[in-house]
């Protein structure tokens, strides 16, 4: 489930992913990467309905993540990332998923 991390003009500068194992009752992880320009920070969140979100965020170059749940069978999965490559709204790029996995 790759999904571009787009800024306001629909430029693409990074992808959110989610994985799912059917371990430990269900297991989700996932990460934000960036398409290859150097991020100044990235961030990923992950949670289920009603729950507190799972996060990674700093300063990095790459990606962020991953971020892992447990115990996600037949619940549903929500998401979101962020990644930044300077000031100013045109550097900021966004995802978000969800209610996605909800098997």
């Amino acid at each position: 489930m790759p999904k571009p991390l787009k800024n306001q003009l629909g430029d693409q500068a990074g992808t959110l992913r989610l994985w799912y194992s059917s371990a430990n009752g269900g297991t989700n992880c996932a990460k934000v990467t960036s398409d290859g320009a150097p991020a100044r920070s990235i961030s990923v969140s992950m949670w289920t309905s009603g729950g507190t979100p799972v996060t990674d965020s700093g300063p990095y170059h790459v990606y962020a993540g991953g971020v892992v749940l447990t115990g996600t069978a037949g619940k549903c999965i929500y998401l979101s990332g962020n990644l930044s490559l300077g000031s100013g709204s045109v550097n900021q790029f966004r995802a978000s998923a969800g209610p996605v996995d909800c098997g």
